[in-house]
């Protein structure tokens, strides 16, 4: 089954073996007056994030949090509000 890209005004096949380079809900402008060159659209649609690792402390404070969060925050708070409060 062949889909296609809509890019601009033109369509564009995307080859069935899944090797289109990127397919975008929004084309970056890539002329001479954009602010990304051809390269940099590339290294985005490449890019994977890579989380970070845990420190000693994130080992010891994680239950900490854990608990604190467990027993003295009530249910129907939500998370941002949490971050909100400070």
């Amino acid at each position: 089954m062949t889909t296609h890209s809509i890019s601009g005004n033109k369509v564009e096949k995307i080859p069935e073996d899944g090797t289109a380079k990127h397919v975008w809900l929004w084309e970056p402008s890539v002329n001479n007056g954009g602010v990304l060159t051809a390269d940099g659209v590339e290294n985005i649609a490449r890019h994977q994030y890579v989380p970070g690792h845990y420190t000693v402390i994130d080992n010891f404070l994680n239950p900490v949090w854990l608990f604190l969060t467990e027993n003295l925050l009530p249910m129907w708070l939500a998370p941002n509000a949490v971050t909100t409060l400070g």
